[in-house]
C-alpha cells in the first residue's frame, strides 16, 4: 500500500455514496481489480500510467471529486516508484541512446539510405533486367496452336458409344 496516494479517500467517498465496486464498474467500465488497487494505493497492480490516469479521472468524476489533486498525487507516487526501481543494465543501445548526436547525423543517414537504395536498384537492373530484356529480341514467338476436338459420334459414325 502506498502512503503517497490517498486511495482511502476514494473508498470513503464511494461508501458514503452507497456504491459497490460492481456498480462503479458498471458506470465507468474500469475493471474491479483496478478500482480496488486505486483505493488500496496498490499502484503496482495498475496498468501503465496513461490508462491508470484515465481510470482515476473517470472514477473521480463519478464520485464528484476534483480529479486534479488525485492525479497529481498519483503522478508523484508513480514517479517515486519508477525511480525506486533498480537501475537497468547498461547495454550498447542504452548507452547510445544517451550519446548526443549532431543535428546533421539523422539527415546524413536518411540520404545515405536513399542513395544505397538507388545504387542497389541500378545494380539489379544492370545485372538482371537488362540482359533478360536483350535476350528477348532473339527469342522466337510461338504461333497459335490449332486444336481439333473430335466427338464420339464422328469417330464411330453411328452415334453409339
Amino acid at each position: 500500500m502506498s502512503k503517497a496516494f490517498p486511495g482511502q479517500l476514494l473508498r470513503a467517498r464511494r461508501e458514503k455514496l452507497g456504491l459497490t465496486l460492481a456498480q462503479v464498474h458498471e458506470h465507468i467500465h474500469v475493471p474491479v481489480e483496478y478500482i480496488r488497487a486505486m483505493e488500496e494505493g496498490a499502484l503496482d497492480h495498475l496498468p501503465t500510467f496513461t490508462y491508470s490516469a484515465g481510470f482515476l479521472n473517470s472514477y473521480c468524476q463519478l464520485l464528484d471529486l476534483a480529479p486534479e489533486p488525485f492525479l497529481d498525487q498519483f503522478r508523484a507516487a508513480t514517479h517515486r516508484r519508477q525511480h525506486a526501481v533498480a537501475p537497468r543494465e547498461h547495454t550498447v543501445s542504452s548507452i547510445m541512446d544517451r550519446v548526443p548526436q549532431p543535428a546533421w547525423m539523422t539527415e546524413f543517414i536518411a540520404w545515405g539510405t536513399i542513395c544505397a537504395i538507388i545504387v542497389l536498384g541500378w545494380i539489379t537492373y544492370a545485372t538482371i533486367v537488362r540482359p533478360f530484356a536483350q535476350n528477348a529480341e532473339q527469342r522466337l514467338e510461338a504461333g497459335p496452336v490449332g486444336i481439333q476436338i473430335k466427338h464420339f459420334e464422328e469417330e464411330t459414325g453411328d452415334g453409339e458409344y
